[in-house]
């Protein structure tokens, strides 16, 4: 598809491919759809986010991920739906007076560009 706008009725004609139903995912996405009124159906509940990718990717159905689990590098169309569903905000928590490990310095020096990008979207 080539639409660049995309709203819950739109994306409730496909079947869709949801993380685990104990987690906040499935929990927004319910939501977003009992807001509009809208039947979806959950055609897959898998675990990790590049199962569901791939399973997207095999045509089995649609998801609705958040843009830091999105690499850019997959055969997929990213389409933006912010509108329907609720900003999430991440941080790194740390233990007050510690130091970081050398691998909690790396992770996040990885991750600091992914965070900026979505700090800059506010």
């Amino acid at each position: 598809s080539k639409r660049r706008k995309v709203t819950p009725r739109d994306i409730s004609k496909y079947p869709l491919i949801l993380p685990p139903r104990h987690l906040s995912t499935w929990r927004l996405v319910e939501y977003a759809f009992a807001q509009e009124g809208l039947p979806y159906e959950v055609k897959l509940e898998v675990g990790g986010w590049e199962v569901i990718k791939r399973y997207v990717s095999l045509g089995l159905g649609v998801s609705i991920v958040m843009s830091i689990c999105i690499q850019g590098d997959e055969n997929l169309e990213v389409i933006p739906v912010k509108d329907y569903f609720p900003r999430r905000t991440y941080g790194v928590v740390v233990r007050k007076g510690r130091q970081l490990s050398p691998q909690a310095k790396g992770f996040i020096e990885v991750m600091e560009p992914s965070l900026k990008e979505l700090w800059d979207e506010k």
